[in-house]
């Protein structure tokens, strides 16, 4: 009986074979949700349970517009009393640039963090992901990505200060202060979390999007704790009836306008 290798594992041939799993990133299909633009958005009251403040910050989301030139929040941290000034915009701009905005502590602050990238997105009907890490703590470090490729403008503000993350109310798809700017298009793998991931490395891109698909975030038995080994703030996933749950540690959401669709296919780019 003779002797094959299969992964470095001897195998006496003719009794069984050995499977080695591939290592590196597991792609997924999943499903999406779809926002109408008019009144939908996930809504929670008061801050976001297990977060704190800080100058770190990572952000991850695949994206398509339901119309040309559509534009509106993705993740919006506010309140009444600070309406715009708020502490955590994520958003595509009317000009189709991704941006991510933080403030600190204190009435109508000023941004000590604003990025946006250079490309735009307008057209509908085409899936993007987008992703950005901060650590302003450290240099400070202010990273975006587009598609798995760097897309940051140079002009942008990133002061050594601390982002006021647990203040006021959070709304996907819309503001959160008062309804509004509501996003029009789909939403899918939402995660977004307090800590720093150098997303110049890119295995650690490969975490979240790997061949232009998604990669599944499961790490250690947590939804969403592949990057960075502790589950994120937020994740939202899945379908219509999925993703209002957030998977993340930051508590839940109630659901509301008209109710969301389930987009019509998975993220892909």
């Amino acid at each position: 009986m003779g002797i094959s290798v299969t992964g470095g594992v001897k195998v006496p041939q003719g009794k069984f074979s050995v499977t080695v799993p591939p290592t590196g990133p597991v792609t997924i299909t999943p499903d999406a949700a779809d926002f109408d633009g008019s009144d939908d958005r996930l809504f929670r009251s008061g801050a976001l349970s297990t977060i704190t403040d800080g100058k770190q910050g990572l952000i991850s989301v695949w994206f398509k517009l339901g119309a040309e030139n559509a534009s509106g929040r993705m993740i919006h941290i506010s309140d009444v009393t600070e309406g715009s000034f708020a502490k955590v915009d994520v958003n595509l701009s009317g000009s189709g640039k991704f941006a991510v905005v933080g403030r600190p502590t204190g009435a109508s602050a000023s941004p000590i963090l604003n990025m946006s990238s250079i490309g735009t997105s307008t057209t509908a009907d085409v899936w993007v992901h987008a992703m950005a890490s901060w650590d302003l703590g450290a240099g400070p470090i202010a990273q975006m990505y587009i598609n798995n490729v760097e897309d940051r403008a140079v002009s942008i503000t990133a002061t050594d200060n601390t982002i006021d993350y647990s203040f006021g109310d959070t709304a996907i798809g819309a503001r959160s202060w008062t309804a509004g700017a509501f996003w029009n298009g789909c939403l899918g793998e939402l995660y977004f979390t307090n800590e720093f991931l150098d997303l110049d490395t890119a295995s650690n891109r490969e975490k979240f999007i790997s061949g232009g698909l998604p990669v599944d975030l499961t790490g250690g038995g947590d939804a969403g704790a592949l990057p960075t080994s502790t589950a994120p703030i937020l994740y939202f996933s899945g379908d219509s009836a999925a993703f209002p749950t957030n998977l993340g540690t930051g508590g839940s959401f109630s659901v509301e306008g008209g109710g969301l669709a389930t987009c019509a296919d998975s993220p892909s780019v």
